[in-house]
């Protein structure tokens, strides 16, 4: 449970925040779950995580959906995180056509 206040900034849009790592080198089956309501307690387990690096999820207040658009949140994370050596990915967006079935997500 060591973050700093930029991470805790993600309770401002989200009711609970979860975290899912693993360090390279590490097996699968010592993967880490961190979660959180930022309410002063948090949960850390063990779990299966085939690939190595960390996926932050954040469920997002009822309110703040616009964080839910992809184009939106890109342009937030270009803007505030350019400058961190690590890359940041985000899932490829699926566009629906009309009249097409829709498109399946790999």
């Amino acid at each position: 449970g060591q973050f700093g206040v930029g991470f805790y900034s993600a309770f401002i849009v989200a009711d609970q925040v979860e975290v899912f790592s693993r360090r390279a080198g590490l097996p699968a089956s010592e993967g880490v779950h961190w979660s959180s309501r930022g309410e002063g307690e948090f949960e850390v387990a063990t779990v299966e995580k085939a690939d190595r690096g960390t996926r932050i999820v954040l469920h997002l207040k009822k309110a703040e959906d616009e964080f839910a658009d992809g184009y939106r949140l890109r342009n937030i994370i270009k803007k505030y995180s350019d400058h961190i050596a690590l890359p940041i990915e985000l899932p490829k967006e699926q566009v629906a056509v009309e009249g097409e079935p829709s498109p399946v997500q790999e």
